[in-house]
């Protein structure tokens, strides 16, 4: 998926890696599991579940940047570039 976000943000990603947040950073061993599988960084938050909510927070205080932080693709576009990869992967 990676290949959908924009170069900027793929380059950060690849760099420092990702932050593992919310009920999903609760289950045992995901961190290692998706580090191990995509080869990247994942850190899990010291509390997960907190920090969605504070994050939540701050979006709600800066509504009027929310659209210039918004990918410009609809669902569509999301899930056909998507079944173009899939297809792609499985003809390797």
């Amino acid at each position: 998926m990676i290949e959908l976000c924009p170069p900027e943000s793929a380059a950060d990603i690849l760099k420092n890696g990702i932050l593992l947040t919310g009920g999903g950073a609760l289950l045992k061993n995901l961190d290692i599991l998706l580090e191990k599988e995509l080869k990247i960084k994942v850190t899990k938050v010291e509390d997960p579940l907190l920090i969605v909510i504070q994050g939540l927070g701050k979006t709600l205080n800066h509504l009027d940047l929310l659209n210039s932080m918004m990918l410009e693709y609809s669902p569509r576009d999301i899930q056909e570039e998507h079944s173009e990869i899939i297809d792609s992967n499985e003809k390797e």
